[in-house]
């Protein structure tokens, strides 16, 4: 009885932990420009064989930022099945806020911050170049929280996809 009292104390006092949700740093603005394509996703090449980032950007100045394992050989058919199409999954993004934040793009620099789920929900920034309207480079990532700073050499390419997730949330204004 006492053990059940106590798991019962235990799962309220976690479920009743509430999580710091940090600040975006950037101010969402719709992106009326044309330096990049949105009607698609863009996809970086593979980093350590195994992982491969996952952007995706919206007209209201919204994006979905995220790595994931790619086990499958096609690389785009796996983002698209597993991923992009995988309801729940970007329900979570959306509810959470997981890996969903804004961007913004002057001329050939890009940036957007989105926001990782772990002990707190932080921001992470990351800065790269245009190099086309389909092609772009991430080289450089900032944890906001407590900024330290990654050099990255991440190649983003683009694939039109007309079934992209909604990026309606909860937490971008």
């Amino acid at each position: 009885m006492r053990i059940s009292f106590f798991i019962v104390i235990s799962i309220l006092l976690l479920a009743s932990c509430k999580k710091e949700r940090h600040d975006l740093s950037l101010n969402k603005i719709p992106y009326t420009g044309n330096e990049l394509r949105i009607d698609g996703y863009y996809y970086s090449n593979r980093v350590f064989t195994d992982y491969a980032g996952i952007a995706v950007f919206y007209r209201d100045g919204t994006c979905i930022n995220v790595f994931s394992r790619i086990e499958s050989l096609d690389t785009t058919k796996f983002i698209e099945n597993e991923i992009l199409l995988n309801g729940s999954l970007m329900s979570s993004f959306m509810n959470t806020p997981s890996h969903i934040g804004v961007f913004t793009i002057n001329k050939e620099s890009i940036e957007f911050e989105t926001w990782e789920a772990g002990r707190d929900i932080i921001t992470f920034s990351n800065y790269g170049k245009i190099l086309n309207d389909t092609t772009f480079s991430i080289t450089k990532q900032v944890n906001n929280d407590n900024s330290k700073s990654d050099i990255l050499n991440l190649i983003y390419k683009f694939k039109q996809y007309s079934s992209k997730p909604d990026s309606t949330n909860n937490f971008i204004k």
